[in-house]
């Protein structure tokens, strides 16, 4: 029988009178009815298997199906998700064929049930194979074919409740977001083999993403996206002083923007989709911008194998606003190392001129014969080191507020592809150039210099002080709206 996340084919351990199909590559196990219910009436079974763990490498969740008749698995929480205690997430065979533990999840039955046959886990897991689902999809109760898993993620330092979300589609492409900074927290995408990889940039704990994320991997910006020339505009004859935190300018929203407050999180489903929408008011005078902004942003993950990211925002007092989502991706894999021989396409025929400060002087130029010309595909170390690294903002070849495909992205040793749609009239090209290796991320991974590419969807930067750009500012009465879209795939 092979192992339901990395497809390998999993070894029999005999415990006593008791045969369990174990994956040493996953640290996993797989259960059919009998044999947990062996296991649950013997605690001392469970325990020796644990032991047997012991030096069993563990590997990252991927896509799981049944290994006996391949049907997709559900994802069944068990627990008081209020209290947040006993709440385990496992999956489940739709046919009743068994569940899927992997190590973390039996340890925490045993530490949090004790086996005990009273105790309302225990009661859960037996009735699990009382009544066989009918249905051979994932659904919902209203019957929706995608479905959202939240689970309890940990709290802040002010004890407010953190939550993880997980929208998964039929073809194996996941997401992962939460409502602390509406972070993008990881992206599973198959390879041209079907094997799954994390292809984001971030951190395993929520302790990671508030403490760590100076980067701003994965981070919802704002309420102003990149910069804005010595922290201050003039907006309806009034002068605006912002905080200044990256030289001589204010950057992504400030020392506290979008991307460290708490937002409120409904989700969302439907037959084909599922979508979780963040919310948050930001007040007047909130890191000195003006005005009462409510804005909220919205992540859909489809079976088209797209990740939507919709923005909306109202004020009560005219402000700029311009989102973006700051995703370091590297489709090879978070920690496969450097992005420079993916190849890169960008419809994109000018460019925003850049002084000392790495602010836009006002001047748009073609990027024909810059290191910035990917009109056709390129690999991204090509020319890199002519221009000491990426971080610039090209213009789309399109209209604000037109959807448009911007960006063609290939990683040929893993043949996955991603395509960038958006309303949006620049992108921001990054190669983590100030990335140093000293931040450790998933896994304990080390991410340097040019471990990921940002294509960060945008008005351009410092727009609110040129009136030659495409305006960021939105007055009563009017709504922010903008819309970006990565669809995944893989080629030969």
């Amino acid at each position: 029988m092979d192992c339901p996340v990395c497809k390998e084919a999993m070894i029999t351990l005999e415990l006593d009178e008791v045969e369990i199909d174990y994956c040493g590559e996953c640290s996993g196990i797989w259960l059919d009815a009998g044999e947990l219910e062996m296991l649950l009436d013997d605690g001392g079974k469970a325990k020796k298997l644990l032991d047997s763990f012991s030096q069993a490498k563990k590997v990252k969740e991927k896509h799981r199906r049944c290994p006996i008749c391949l049907k997709k698995m559900l994802k069944i929480f068990v627990g008081d998700e209020a209290e947040g205690k006993g709440r385990l997430l496992i999956d489940k065979c739709p046919a009743g064929h068994g569940l899927w533990f992997d190590r973390g999840e039996l340890r925490d039955i045993i530490s949090l049930v004790s086996f005990d046959q009273e105790h309302r886990v225990v009661k859960l897991l037996r009735d699990m194979f009382c009544n066989e689902c009918e249905s051979d999809a994932s659904t919902d109760e209203e019957g929706n074919t995608m479905i959202v898993n939240k689970q309890i993620y940990g709290k802040t330092r002010d004890g407010e409740d953190i939550y993880l979300f997980r929208m998964e589609n039929e073809n194996g492409v996941a997401a992962q977001v939460t409502n602390y900074g509406a972070i993008l927290v990881s992206v599973e995408t198959p390879d041209r083999d079907g094997k799954g990889a994390d292809v984001t940039l971030g951190f395993d704990t929520l302790e990671g993403w508030m403490e760590q994320n100076g980067p701003y991997f994965g981070a919802t910006v704002g309420r102003v996206a990149n910069r804005i020339a010595k922290g201050k505009f003039t907006l309806e004859g009034q002068e605006y002083e912002l905080a200044v935190n990256n030289g001589p300018n204010h950057l992504h929203g400030g020392i506290k923007g979008f991307d460290k407050v708490v937002w409120d999180a409904e989700e969302v489903t439907k037959e084909n989709e599922a979508s979780v929408r963040f919310e948050y008011t930001s007040a007047d005078g909130e890191e000195g911008y003006p005005g009462n902004l409510t804005v909220s942003v919205t992540y859909t993950l489809n079976n088209e194998n797209e990740l939507v990211v919709a923005y909306e925002g109202r004020t009560d007092k005219a402000t700029p606003v311009n989102m973006t989502n700051h995703t370091y991706w590297n489709l090879a894999g978070h920690d496969a190392g450097d992005i420079c021989g993916h190849q890169l396409v960008m419809h994109a025929n000018m460019y925003t001129e850049l002084d000392e400060d790495n602010v836009p002087t006002g001047k748009v130029k073609p990027v024909n014969g810059t290191a910035l010309d990917f009109t056709s595909p390129h690999k991204i170390g090509e020319r890199i080191d002519a221009i000491g690294g990426y971080d610039h903002n090209v213009v789309l070849n399109k209209a604000p507020g037109e959807m448009g495909l911007v960006a063609e992205v290939y990683e040929p040793g893993s043949g996955r592809t991603m395509r960038v749609y958006t309303t949006q009239p620049g992108m921001q090209l990054y190669t983590a150039e100030f990335l140093d290796g000293s931040v450790k991320g998933k896994g304990g991974a080390a991410y340097g210099p040019r471990s990921a590419f940002c294509l960060e969807t945008q008005h351009y930067p410092d727009s609110v002080n040129h009136e030659e750009f495409p305006s960021t500012v939105i007055r009563p009465g009017e709504v922010y709206k903008e819309k970006t879209v990565f669809k995944f795939g893989t080629k030969m």
